[in-house]
Protein backbone atom coordinates (compact mmCIF):
# COMPACT_ATOMS: atom_id res chain seq x y z
CA UNK A 1 0.00 0.00 0.00
CA UNK A 2 1.92 3.59 -1.08
CA UNK A 3 2.65 5.94 2.26
CA UNK A 4 1.46 9.26 1.70
CA UNK A 5 -0.29 11.93 3.29
CA UNK A 6 -3.04 14.09 2.23
CA UNK A 7 -2.64 18.00 2.33
CA UNK A 8 -6.00 18.32 3.72
CA UNK A 9 -8.69 16.27 5.03
CA UNK A 10 -10.06 13.92 2.71
CA UNK A 11 -13.86 12.50 2.24
CA UNK A 12 -14.86 9.81 0.22
CA UNK A 13 -18.38 8.72 -1.19
CA UNK A 14 -19.46 5.45 -2.05
CA UNK A 15 -22.96 6.13 -3.02
CA UNK A 16 -23.50 2.63 -5.27
CA UNK A 17 -23.14 1.11 -1.57
CA UNK A 18 -20.26 -1.23 -3.11
CA UNK A 19 -18.16 -0.52 -0.12
CA UNK A 20 -20.62 -0.01 2.82
CA UNK A 21 -24.14 0.76 3.09
CA UNK A 22 -24.47 4.19 4.09
CA UNK A 23 -28.45 4.66 3.27
CA UNK A 24 -28.79 5.50 7.00
CA UNK A 25 -26.67 8.80 7.12
CA UNK A 26 -27.52 9.70 3.44
CA UNK A 27 -31.52 9.39 4.37
CA UNK A 28 -30.30 11.97 7.52
CA UNK A 29 -28.03 13.78 5.26
CA UNK A 30 -31.11 14.53 2.88
CA UNK A 31 -33.82 14.94 5.21
CA UNK A 32 -31.48 17.50 7.06
CA UNK A 33 -30.58 19.42 3.85
CA UNK A 34 -34.86 19.08 3.13
CA UNK A 35 -35.43 21.22 6.57
CA UNK A 36 -32.88 23.37 6.00
CA UNK A 37 -33.44 24.77 2.75
CA UNK A 38 -37.05 24.09 2.90
CA UNK A 39 -37.83 22.28 -0.04
CA UNK A 40 -39.62 19.06 0.04
CA UNK A 41 -37.04 15.87 -0.50
CA UNK A 42 -38.67 12.73 -0.06
CA UNK A 43 -35.27 11.23 1.66
CA UNK A 44 -37.10 7.90 1.18
CA UNK A 45 -37.55 7.79 -2.31
CA UNK A 46 -34.30 9.30 -2.63
CA UNK A 47 -32.21 6.53 -0.54
CA UNK A 48 -34.42 3.44 -2.71
CA UNK A 49 -32.57 5.22 -6.16
CA UNK A 50 -28.35 5.55 -5.19
CA UNK A 51 -26.33 4.55 -7.14
CA UNK A 52 -27.00 7.25 -10.16
CA UNK A 53 -24.71 10.15 -10.27
CA UNK A 54 -25.20 12.69 -7.55
CA UNK A 55 -26.03 15.54 -10.30
CA UNK A 56 -28.96 13.28 -11.60
CA UNK A 57 -30.16 12.74 -8.33
CA UNK A 58 -30.28 16.07 -7.23
CA UNK A 59 -32.08 17.42 -10.77
CA UNK A 60 -35.07 15.00 -9.22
Amino acid sequence: MPSWKAAAPVVGFDLDLTLLDARAGIRATVAALSGETGVSVDAELAVSRLGPPLESELAH
